[in-house]
């Protein structure tokens, strides 16, 4: 044998499928700029990571971001909505 490689490869699935459902919202990287919201965000990925501990990396990955993209979007909309409150006060 010429060498042996020492790794697995890794390999990534890219879908030109927009998996993005009607009223979902992007990510918003200013609410890692807020300390309140960025500890949110952290903790909802720990807490994903560390409940998948025995799966698989890309799964566990996979999850964690869905579950922090979900804890993104309710972030957001209870911002909007204490703003819309604001606004009619």
């Amino acid at each position: 044998m010429a060498h042996i490689l020492d790794h697995d490869p890794f390999f990534v699935q890219v879908s030109l499928k927009s998996h993005r459902c009607g009223g979902q919202l992007g990510f918003n990287l200013h609410l890692l700029q807020r300390e309140e919201t960025k500890d949110r965000l952290l903790s909802a990925w720990k807490q994903r990571m560390e409940d998948n501990a025995y799966q698989k990396v890309g799964l566990k990955v996979m999850k964690a971001l869905d579950f922090v993209k979900k804890e993104s979007d309710s972030i957001i909309k209870n911002l909007k909505a204490y703003s819309k409150k604001l606004c009619e006060e």
